[in-house]
């Protein structure tokens, strides 16, 4: 499955819906999610953690990503280069081997296009987006 990508604007439409507490973020950064700041209500697991053991994602997956609270998650790092594409599509096939009616689908998963840094230069001053550090 293909990664899909949402822009910063995009996710900030999401984040200020009434609907907010739908779209989970998920900051796979390390130190930086401290030093620099942060999406407002992102989940913090450092990368290597969720791709180097199966068990971290389908804990993840299972208390994060169920339909009956979530409709979408939207991954990243700093730039989204690397480590959040890479999470998201871990994700994506975890989604897709559990095939639970329970849980959102791998085509919900989204990567923050640009990551942290594009999110932060266009809102780091909206403290409804952005919790600094």
């Amino acid at each position: 499955m293909s990664l899909k990508y949402v822009t910063a604007g995009e996710l900030a439409a999401w984040l200020r819906d009434a609907d907010r507490h739908r779209t989970v973020v998920l900051d796979v950064r390390d130190d930086d999610f401290n030093d620099l700041g942060h999406i407002r209500g992102a989940v913090n697991i450092q990368a290597w953690d969720l791709l180097s053991s199966g068990e971290a994602i389908d804990s993840f997956v299972q208390q994060h990503l169920r339909r009956a609270t979530t409709d979408r998650l939207v991954v990243h790092c700093y730039l989204s280069m690397q480590r959040g594409p890479s999470v998201a599509g871990r994700v994506q096939e975890r989604l897709a081997q559990l095939d639970s009616t329970e849980l959102i689908e791998a085509s919900d998963v989204f990567v923050l296009k640009k990551g942290f840094k594009a999110f932060f230069g266009a809102y780091k001053s909206e403290g409804d987006l952005v919790q600094l550090a």
